[in-house]
């Protein structure tokens, strides 16, 4: 018997390493550190308080994924 996953794994990519179309989203103009795709389950105000903490600003940008609903990109910069 197969086991299924509970819940859908987040994904964390240095931004230069993250799939293009996600970096495509970004409007900081080349100071991005990282990039995060987080699904639907993820509750980025209670349970990913920590992705703040990894910006330089302690404001990483969050955009709705372009195809996947209710998934969240969040990419973080310096300065």
């Amino acid at each position: 018997m197969k086991v299924q996953p509970a819940h859908n794994p987040a994904y964390i990519w240095p931004f230069d390493k993250a799939p293009k179309e996600l970096q495509e989203l970004s409007t900081n103009g080349g100071d991005e550190d990282w990039l995060v795709l987080l699904p639907p389950e993820f509750d980025i105000d209670n349970y990913c308080w920590w992705l703040e903490c990894t910006d330089s600003c302690r404001d990483p940008k969050h955009y709705p994924h372009p195809t996947r609903n209710g998934w969240t990109v969040v990419i973080g910069s310096h300065a």
